[in-house]
């Protein structure tokens, strides 16, 4: 019985949450403005004012790149998909 228990932690630890990246409370008033970020129709010149509070937006896009970390075990789980004894 004893050989067994490793085993069974290291598989519950495949199980484990990843580690949250949140690490503070969100604020609205601490704003970040990415140089690259923005398409290039936006600017100044076609600046039209405030809107409604009211206002909806027909659509969103937010992209965001994956860490070198977070793309290697992306990695890892597709091809542990494709793979019948994983």
């Amino acid at each position: 019985m004893r050989r067994l228990a490793p085993l069974v932690l290291l598989s519950l630890s495949a199980f484990a949450a990843p580690p949250d990246r949140i690490t503070r409370p969100v604020d609205n008033r601490r704003v970040v403005s990415i140089g690259t970020s923005r398409h290039r129709l936006a600017q100044p010149r076609y600046d039209q004012g405030a809107v409604p509070p009211g206002f909806a937006m027909d659509h969103m896009m937010l992209l965001v790149k994956p860490s070198a970390a977070q793309q290697s075990e992306l990695n890892r789980l597709l091809a542990d998909q494709q793979n019948p004894s994983s």
